[in-house]
């Protein structure tokens, strides 16, 4: 059977939330309900607030993150890391400045989210990104992982109008991203 999870232990989990991204205690307990019918009592409920503290919305990214982070590992203390701006360099700075200097950040963390494109067009600053690119190494340094996923459309997304066609070999046509067709 599954492995029993050291409720009294030090393994954390975090998840960190930008923009106005809230998540919703509410939800995740009938999320735990639903899909996570044999946790334990208490296993639905985030150990720590960061940043801000606790504050009720309904944040798409959040809910994702904080439900699925938590639901794959029933007991582990999960922290929610949040800074609500619309800076989100600003804010990237300030989260990552706090995992380096504030109390003991979490060794897992997810970020569902971020900006592919440009950074200056979202007023980004390039001693703001240079902070934020050493202090991410610093953290590995320490041996925390962050785990980054943005863009529904992939990595390196770019936005155009529609999707050409690609050919890979004479036989294999790719299609609106992912949709191969392999000719006989």
């Amino acid at each position: 059977g599954p492995q029993a999870v050291n409720r009294g232990g030090r393994n954390r989990q975090g998840v960190a939330e930008f923009q106005a991204q809230y998540m919703n205690g509410a939800d995740l307990k009938t999320f735990f309900s639903r899909f996570v019918p044999n946790a334990s009592t208490g296993d639905d409920s985030v150990s720590k607030f960061v940043g801000i503290p606790y504050h009720e919305g309904y944040g798409e990214e959040a809910l994702l993150d904080v439900e699925y982070i938590m639901g794959v590992a029933p007991g582990v203390k999960t922290e929610f890391w949040e800074w609500p701006n619309n800076d989100f360099c600003g804010d990237l700075h300030n989260y990552t400045s706090a995992m380096l200097h504030g109390a003991a950040a979490p060794y897992t963390n997810s970020i569902s989210y971020g900006w592919q494109g440009d950074l200056s067009e979202i007023n980004c600053r390039e001693e703001d990104v240079l902070t934020i690119d050493i202090a991410w190494a610093k953290l590995a340094a320490k041996g925390v992982s962050i785990i980054v996923a943005s863009g529904d459309s992939g990595s390196g997304f770019t936005n155009h109008d529609s999707c050409k066609a690609r050919f890979i070999r004479n036989d294999t046509e790719v299609k609106q991203g992912t949709v191969i067709e392999v000719d006989p």
